[in-house]
């Protein structure tokens, strides 16, 4: 596989698009705007850019499923006040 597939941004977001919805199930968020899955698409976005940033270098503590569920907890508590 070509490199510059590997790290294009569409691929990662085919690889890990399920954890959007996984995450918003799990809170049992009810997303009829889909507002929530925009989040999580930034969430996603951001996490790559970071795993771009940081390549080759050793990155510790941060995953992309605490990303994703972040962005959208920080959504509901922006909503309900």
């Amino acid at each position: 596989m070509h490199r510059l597939e590997e790290d294009s941004f569409e691929t990662f977001f085919r690889q890990h698009k399920h954890r959007i919805h996984y995450h918003i199930h799990d809170l049992d968020i009810k997303d009829p705007q889909n507002e929530f899955y925009v989040e999580g698409f930034c969430a996603l976005f951001y996490f790559w850019k970071i795993k771009q940033a940081r390549a080759g270098t050793i990155s510790a503590g941060v995953d992309v499923d605490s990303i994703i569920r972040v962005y959208l907890i920080d959504l509901l508590d922006r909503k309900w006040f």
